[in-house]
């Protein structure tokens, strides 16, 4: 998942209008940051009893 489509789900949960967000590479922009951000959750996962959801099994409510 991208940031784009996060921010999607995010503001279709929020009961925003995701169709204002504006789509572009990260790479192309002047602000600070990370171009790759990634989130490896595996180690979390087996110390828990919880499932971990996804983004977008989580901001969809299930």
């Amino acid at each position: 998942m991208n940031r784009y489509e996060l921010g999607g789900l995010i503001a279709r949960r929020d009961g925003l209008d995701a169709s204002r967000l504006s789509a572009g590479l990260r790479a192309d922009s002047t602000l600070p940051g990370a171009l790759d951000v990634r989130l490896d959750s595996r180690a979390t996962q087996r110390k828990l009893s919880t499932t971990l959801r996804g983004a977008r099994r989580f901001l969809a409510g299930a």
